[in-house]
């Protein structure tokens, strides 16, 4: 019974995820605004990410490709050996991969609290007072 509840799951949500830029799958089946906040910082984190990575790359090829060419070698005597040159390449891909891993560090919304008076006040039902 299990495996034809996971079939007809897959069967519906495949059209909903092709259709949605970002589909966030949960226990319940009402949406959970914390999700979107969550999904939003993990998308601003992701992008921080991708342009710290990308300025190191440019900052690296900008200064070390030239001196790996042999460029500054009439001018200042600065070449590196292509021994050097590729732990160097080695190196600038580790940080960049570091950097990635970082990510996992980013601080998400936190969930709210259970057994909160607020949230249990909010689970009462309404009263019908008369003025």
């Amino acid at each position: 019974m299990r495996s034809v509840c996971v079939i007809v799951f897959w069967l519906l949500a495949l059209p909903v995820a092709k259709a949605a830029d970002i589909v966030v799958l949960g226990p319940s089946p009402l949406p959970d605004p914390l999700d979107v906040a969550t999904v939003l910082t993990i998308g601003r984190g992701t992008l921080r990410k991708m342009r710290q990575n990308l300025g190191w790359a440019i900052g690296y090829n900008a200064i070390a490709l030239p001196i790996a060419a042999g460029v500054f070698e009439p001018a200042f005597g600065l070449v590196l050996r292509p021994e050097i040159a590729a732990l160097s390449m080695s190196g600038s891909s580790l940080i960049v991969a570091v950097n990635a891993v970082m990510l996992k560090r980013l601080h998400l919304p936190a969930p709210p609290s259970v057994g909160d008076e607020a949230d249990e006040r909010a689970l009462e039902p309404l009263s019908a007072t008369t003025p």
